[in-house]
């Protein structure tokens, strides 16, 4: 085993909702060139998770709405241009009629930035706060509240901030059974 055994071990994994009450999911995962940032042939990912979608519905999708993870502020204008491209131009190449409403957002999850809380005893913030972008969406132990920041790249659809909010608080739930918050979105390794 050589030194640089983990320079192959760099994957893009895909993740998307097969039915129109997102409880079935289909997933692709792929190898990537390491050192690469952005997703390489997204489209080609996203044009089978199309097919998917379309074979359990009879339908293409009419919004897409994807968490991308991994970016800083320098590389959003980069993730415009060629990922959420790429994902219009794999759907117009499936179907000439298939050209969903298309939303990319933007988790940074290692955030150097804390909030505290006056109101409790241990200091951390409670579960649901949302400030502007930045999301605690689960209970943690003391004095260890990590936050989200969510950043909205590409708004097709036209959200207001409170409806994104809204969104991103509610897709943080993994089911309407369970009353604990995931730490992110599900979906977003």
């Amino acid at each position: 085993m050589t030194s640089d055994w983990f320079l192959c071990c760099i994957f893009v994994q895909v993740v998307a909702s097969m039915d129109s009450s997102a409880s079935k999911y289909g997933a692709i995962l792929c190898p990537q060139p390491p050192w690469t940032e952005i997703i390489n042939d997204i489209g080609s990912l996203l044009k089978d998770l199309v097919a998917f979608y379309n074979q359990n519905l009879q339908r293409t999708p009419s919004r897409i709405l994807y968490y991308r993870n991994g970016e800083n502020d320098t590389q959003f204008q980069t993730v415009i241009e060629t990922e959420v491209a790429s994902v219009l131009k794999a759907c117009k190449s499936f179907n000439i009629r298939c050209q969903p409403k298309v939303n990319c957002i933007v988790v940074e999850k290692r955030r150097h930035i804390r909030f505290f809380s006056r109101d409790t005893d241990d200091g951390n913030l409670l579960k649901g706060t949302l400030t502007e972008f930045y999301h605690c969406s689960a209970n943690a132990q003391m004095g260890d509240s990590r936050l989200n920041r969510y950043v909205l790249l590409s708004n097709g659809d036209g959200f207001t901030a409170n409806q994104l909010q809204e969104i991103i608080y509610v897709s943080c739930l993994p089911c309407l059974l369970c009353p604990l918050c995931c730490s992110e979105r599900s979906g977003v390794p």
